[in-house]
């Protein structure tokens, strides 16, 4: 890691407090990682409707509902890990370039159900495409025992993530 990347984590935990250096590293990759461009690109030219391009938000909910299949709002919300409001922009947005409808749910009419359209059914295809394409790629950089570590550490990284936040979300 370089010194500017030590001295703005360091920055960021405070004057007072000192990180390790694997909290450093762990910090700047997960940085990096949400900074970089080509993972906000993988949804460029998926549709052919001259719209701009899905944003993540929208990729995600496109890659759930494809996912899941038809699913309530609650379901989805809960899946993508937002509040109801958000998942509901979200579907507006897919719903106006006709790649999810919203109905009634069939086992519970007081519920509304969001699925892929057939267009939705085809973007959500291609998205899963690149998106094994861009993580076999990836992947090809590490030999199988770390491809191994990266399988296992990383959900219980997301899971310690969550946990944390958790703890420090719940009213004292």
């Amino acid at each position: 890691m370089n010194a500017a990347n030590t001295c703005t984590l360091q920055l960021m935990a405070g004057a007072d407090e000192k990180i390790s250096d694997s909290a450093l590293v762990v910090g700047a990759a997960w940085r990096d990682i949400r900074r970089l461009r080509g993972l906000r690109t993988i949804g460029r030219d998926l549709l052919d409707d001259g719209g701009p391009p899905l944003e993540t938000g929208e990729l995600d909910t496109l890659g759930v509902v494809g996912a899941l299949g038809p699913c309530r709002m609650s379901e989805l919300a809960d899946a993508l890990l937002v509040e109801p409001s958000t998942a509901t922009r979200a579907v507006d947005r897919l719903e106006r370039r006709d790649l999810v409808t919203r109905g009634k749910a069939a086992t519970d009419g007081r519920c509304v159900e969001v699925a892929l359209t057939p267009t939705g059914r085809r973007a959500f295809d291609e998205l899963t495409r690149r998106r094994r394409e861009l993580l076999i790629g990836v992947l090809d950089h590490f030999d199988a025992d770390e491809q191994q570590q990266l399988a296992d550490l990383l959900p219980r990284f997301a899971e310690a993530i969550a946990d944390v936040l958790d703890r420090r979300t719940v009213p004292a």
